[in-house]
């Protein structure tokens, strides 16, 4: 337990700091978690997933995040800079590390230890993604996430 408040710096952090909506999501169970970031990666692809006719991929898809959240990024696909599905062969791990990756680009977490012990929640590989530029969708994420996943209402955006 040492080592990992060692690592995290954990010690220094205050219960305030719970406060902020993507704070919150160091209370999500890690399938909770996993299923929270893949829809973030998904957020910033709606063109993509609007664009996607393979039945087989969307079916993935949403498997993973619920017919809600798939719509709902179907349907607000911006007209922004379109960021395409990651490969194929990419497996739950990628999807997850890249919603964590754009939010940390993003910069939700100004404090990095929270950031640090959401990545003890993470399956293995995810934190080995590559972080993404900012493209500064996780505000608006994190506010629409308590309507399309009630499961995840502690998050309040």
């Amino acid at each position: 337990m040492r080592v990992i408040q060692a690592w995290s710096g954990w010690s220094g952090l205050s219960p305030s700091a719970l406060g902020l909506p993507a704070n919150q999501l160091a209370v999500l169970m890690p399938p909770l978690l996993a299923k929270v970031l893949i829809a973030r990666a998904l957020f910033s692809r709606g063109l993509a997933v609007r664009r996607c006719i393979e039945r087989e991929r969307l079916d993935w898809l949403e498997q993973c995040v619920g017919p809600a959240v798939l719509e709902y990024v179907r349907q607000n696909a911006s007209a922004g800079l379109p960021v395409p599905l990651l490969p194929r062969d990419a497996d739950q791990a990628a999807w997850v590390g890249d919603g964590w990756r754009r939010m940390q680009a993003d910069g939700v977490w100004p404090n990095p230890v929270v950031a640090r012990l959401l990545a003890l929640s993470l399956p293995l590989g995810a934190a080995q993604v590559a972080t993404p530029a900012a493209d500064g969708a996780s505000d608006a994420f994190l506010t629409a996430l308590p309507t399309l996943m009630p499961e995840a209402s502690c998050v309040s955006g």
